[in-house]
């Protein structure tokens, strides 16, 4: 390892480790500032590592706190793809998979043979040209997840716009504007109770608005105020069964900016959300006042219609936001006190 990282710095070649990462491998790789990601998971070989792949969150915490970028493997957007020279090998959750891959602030590696993408799930990674709509930092464990027994993964991770976004930091940073703030979890067997600034990253004086997956509204959040993570697995599940699959859910929180909160490509009916539904890809900057919101959001050539979603007090707005067909576009989304929405050219 220490040749590999010596020559990739002598030519000036950025790469990765791509064995699961321990301590004693992650302090070898600082001495190779050419090292800038290592895997965080295991090699998805077995029934046992395939379904424990997506669980980088422990590690993270090591990687993200020396500086190093933690990776998830390659996983499929599909449950299992029919000509795999591996037989029986299934990814039997690959929406939690394509998840913390997105999360992971790391290289995204999808593995589906030609024809079996799926388009609908990987599309809630990214912009339509495939930049991926990242995290600030790596969805990391969280204090609570480590002070429960019985298995189950919480992380939490935070994102701001592009004008806030500060490099290298490894910790929630504040700019001009709070981050949002995005937590996941999944195959928990009991509750578990949060409080932000505390357990996950932000700002425990600011309110914030909460969209958790399968919920039918969004939810406001007191400063200081701890709310329930509720379990999603029975206690009685059979554990070492490894090709189950896992429920798991998200919850992504918005700052109040006065009146206003930014809920971005979150989808508060039937449809999916970005997993990243505020990102720093996305929005450039924000400017609110006290009767007017303004954001201006990048889109990526020939998107389809971006919808942006913004609430105001307890009112919900929606603008959609089209690019040019043959080059990226800079569109403003303005909102009034009312949460009349629109989205224009500057």
């Amino acid at each position: 390892m220490e040749e590999m990282g010596a020559a990739a710095s002598k030519n000036g070649v950025s790469i990765g480790y791509g064995t699961p990462a321990g301590p004693a491998d992650v302090l070898a790789a600082l001495t190779a500032p050419s090292v800038t990601f290592f895997f965080a998971s295991p090699n998805p070989n077995t029934p046992k590592d395939r379904n424990l792949n997506w669980r980088i969150s422990r590690t993270a915490l090591l990687l993200n706190a020396v500086g190093l970028v933690p990776m998830k493997d390659t996983f499929w957007t599909s449950v299992n793809e029919p000509q795999c020279q591996y037989p029986g090998l299934e990814f039997p959750t690959p929406a939690l998979h394509a998840a913390m891959a997105t999360l992971s602030n790391g290289p995204v590696w999808i593995g589906d043979q030609v024809g079996q993408l799926n388009g609908t799930l990987a599309r809630l990674m990214c912009r339509n040209d495939g930049l991926i709509l990242r995290p600030n930092a790596p969805c990391t464990a969280v204090d609570a997840m480590l002070n429960f027994t019985g298995g189950g993964e919480i992380c939490a991770t935070f994102a701001t716009t592009a004008a806030d976004f500060v490099a290298g930091a490894t910790g929630y940073a504040m700019g001009e504007t709070p981050g949002w703030i995005y937590i996941l979890w999944a195959d928990t067997p009991s509750d578990v109770h949060v409080r932000m600034g505390v357990d996950v990253p932000g700002d425990p004086a600011q309110a914030y608005v909460a969209v958790t997956d399968g919920s039918a509204a969004p939810v406001a959040v007191a400063p200081g105020e701890a709310w329930t993570l509720p379990a999603l697995r029975a206690r009685s599940a059979n554990v070492s069964d490894y090709n189950r699959t896992l429920s798991w859910r998200m919850t992504r929180l918005a700052p109040r900016l006065d009146k206003f909160a930014l809920l971005g490509e979150m989808r508060l009916d039937a449809g999916a959300s970005k997993f990243v539904a505020v990102s720093r890809q996305r929005v450039l900057n924000i400017t609110v006042t006290d009767d007017a919101f303004q954001a201006t959001c990048a889109l990526a050539p020939q998107e389809p219609p971006v919808a942006i979603t913004i609430m105001c007090d307890d009112k919900v707005g929606e603008s959609l936001c089209t690019s040019n067909a043959t080059e990226a576009a800079t569109r403003v989304v303005r909102c009034d006190s009312s949460c009349r929405c629109s989205c224009s050219s500057e």
